[in-house]
């Protein structure tokens, strides 16, 4: 095999380019569908995933709204009843230091009957040793007092 001139060269080539087009020109095709449908098909999914992270974002939004709202009300509830508790203890306190004062008077009060039982002793025990008449007149000056 020699040299082939310029122009059969050129002949040459386009007979190899016209049987390799034939001989790819299939596959290529297919080739070149698969790549459009694999670019299509990743496009897609590109599209849907930043549909889904955004749509992630306004989930995580809302349930950070909301968990924020719930967590400023249980704040709100926990004062509220931290305040009821200082309001119990406040009346707890106080209905103790009436108890102390109630059990006081009734000390006091008891004392109290105790001393006039004792006096009542005593005016009783003066009476037996008067007379009937001093004791009318006694009686008649204790009333007066």
């Amino acid at each position: 095999m020699g040299l082939l001139s310029f122009p059969e060269t050129i002949s040459k080539l386009r007979s190899d380019v016209t049987s390799l087009e034939k001989t790819l020109g299939d596959r290529s095709v297919r080739f070149k569908s698969i790549l459009f449908y694999l670019h299509t098909l990743l496009r897609e999914q590109t599209e849907e995933i930043l549909r889904l992270e955004e749509s992630l974002d306004d989930r995580n939004e809302y349930y950070r709204r909301v968990l924020d709202d719930q967590l400023r009300s249980q704040r709100s509830d926990e004062r509220e009843l931290l305040g009821q508790i200082e309001r119990l203890d406040n009346d707890n306190r106080l209905l103790n230091s009436r108890l102390r004062d109630e059990w006081t008077i009734g000390l006091e009060v008891e004392d109290m009957r105790h001393h006039i039982g004792e006096v009542r002793q005593e005016i009783h025990e003066k009476r037996q040793d008067l007379e009937p008449a001093e004791r009318r007149q006694k009686e008649v000056e204790w009333r007066d007092e």
